[in-house]
């Protein structure tokens, strides 16, 4: 049997890119721009700059973050060689295309909505569970189905989840950095058992759970 053709070379690739101490762009104060800075808002951005015009009443109300700075006039060269990141989320594709072309000559990375020929980096759909964020993209080529995939692993992905990585984090603070560490944490990932104490979503048995580990850990490496 023949194999398949080979997938062609993907056009982004995925990473996730640390914000905390850097400044944000956002080009667009209308509703689209008010989804942009509310999605931006749960990151630790060091600030955000709001440029566009109109200003929609979303946004003004969430411009009480201190970290925003709102400013209702068109954007310039200098907001984005202010930023670290650009993110542009207007119809005017003239505008796209100026704010591309400013982005690359500072070597700041862009965003542009709906024009790939100047965009850098692409969105893609989260679900967060505490300290889990699940990532999906189809790379900009078909965000619909995308969507649906999203909401079906958010059911999926229960409460579970987040409380199971919260303590398997919370215990690899408490453990001394080495080597029988990464094991147990990994030892207790594979555990067959997880999945059933994950669904029942039970505080006792969870809890139970890492403690045991922990206390073998303790008991195989005394202090």
């Amino acid at each position: 049997m023949p194999y398949p053709e080979p997938d062609p070379p993907i056009r982004a690739f995925p990473i996730a890119w640390v914000t905390s101490g850097r400044n944000l762009l956002l080009i667009g104060a209308d509703a689209m721009g008010a989804d942009r800075l509310r999605t931006a808002l749960q990151y630790d951005w060091a600030a955000i700059r709001v440029v566009g015009t109109p200003v929609d009443d979303a946004v003004r109300r969430l411009a009480s973050d201190p970290r925003v700075d709102l400013h209702a006039r068109e954007v310039t060269r200098a907001d984005v060689g202010w930023a670290q990141m650009v993110i542009e989320s207007t119809t005017d594709a003239d505008l796209g295309r100026r704010v591309g072309g400013w982005a690359r000559a500072a070597g700041v990375p862009a965003s542009t909505m709906d024009k790939p020929d100047t965009c850098d980096f692409y969105y893609t759909s989260l679900i967060r569970r505490g300290p889990m964020v699940i990532s999906i993209s189809s790379g900009g080529a078909s965000p619909a189905i995308i969507a649906r995939l999203r909401k079906h692993l958010e059911a999926l992905v229960g409460c579970g989840w987040c409380k199971a990585a919260n303590l398997l984090a919370s215990l690899r603070t408490r453990l001394p950095n080495c080597p029988e560490r990464s094991q147990l944490l990994k030892d207790l990932a594979a555990d067959p058992n997880l999945p059933g104490l994950i669904d029942r979503d039970n505080d006792t048995e969870l809890g139970a759970w890492i403690e045991a580990g922990e206390r073998a850990f303790r008991e195989e490496r005394p202090e």
